[in-house]
């Protein structure tokens, strides 16, 4: 039975309520009626608390794993799990938590993101794609270099010094003459960084060979003023 890792990392860092949510032991409950060895929804006498989802439960010798709860019910379970044999069972039969497999499948897949992200080697390309002082020119291949690796895009941004007036500066990046980007790299008016761009840039290419040349488009510049002063950033990891 697949079971969830960490949902945050390595996004961001999880709690106690997303990864290994708190247990208790011993937790059991009690059957409420009699249930058929073919029911998915397997209900108790009292609300359900103490453990998390999805888990494992044992009735007499039936290992069910469950995917979620609701009140006193334990909902898409499977049953028979574990090679165990799916089986009939009678009102108010204890149900058991086990909970050892499902914490240990869990802890082992957040050590393995963990370490596949200790891995990785985040890299990050600055580029001054024009002079600190004179007004923004919109033209092609502003800045033209060759990627010293192969290069994994996570991130871009772009900012300048001096704010673009009455219209966004648009950027567009290329490897090989095409386009990374299905959304382009914007900064808006009155704004002098990316980062609080009504439009986020989308990354289409995120595999950038090495050696392959890059080339920085600059597609438009304010209206009133231009701007001044741009940097591109291409940030991502190593591989």
């Amino acid at each position: 039975m697949a079971e969830p890792s960490g949902s945050n990392f390595p996004t961001s860092l999880d709690s106690s309520t997303t990864l290994l949510a708190d247990q208790v032991n011993q937790k059991s409950f009690t059957l409420s009626g009699a249930h058929n060895d073919t029911i998915t929804t397997i209900t108790t006498t009292a609300t359900i608390s103490g453990i998390s989802a999805p888990n494992y439960v044992l009735i007499n010798s039936e290992v069910i794993h469950f995917t979620g709860l609701s009140g006193a019910d334990f909902t898409g379970c499977t049953r028979g799990a574990d090679s165990t044999t799916a089986t009939s069972h009678s009102d108010t039969d204890t149900i058991y938590h086990i909970p050892v497999a499902n914490l240990v499948n869990q802890l082992k897949d957040a050590i393995i993101a963990t370490q596949t992200e200790l891995t990785v080697s985040p890299v990050a390309i600055g580029l001054a794609c024009s002079s600190e002082t004179a007004d923004l020119t919109t033209g092609t291949a502003k800045i033209t270099f060759r990627m010293p690796f192969a290069m994994t895009v996570k991130e871009v941004r772009a900012n300048v010094n001096t704010a673009p007036v009455g219209s966004t500066i648009i950027v567009d990046i290329n490897e090989g003459g095409t386009t990374i980007l299905s959304t382009k790299l914007t900064i808006d008016a009155s704004e002098e960084t990316s980062e609080t761009a009504a439009t986020p840039a989308v990354i289409s290419d995120s595999a950038l060979a090495d050696d392959a040349e890059i080339t920085i488009d600059v597609d438009q510049i304010g209206s009133s003023t231009a701007g001044k002063g741009l940097k591109v950033w291409i940030m991502g990891s190593k591989t």
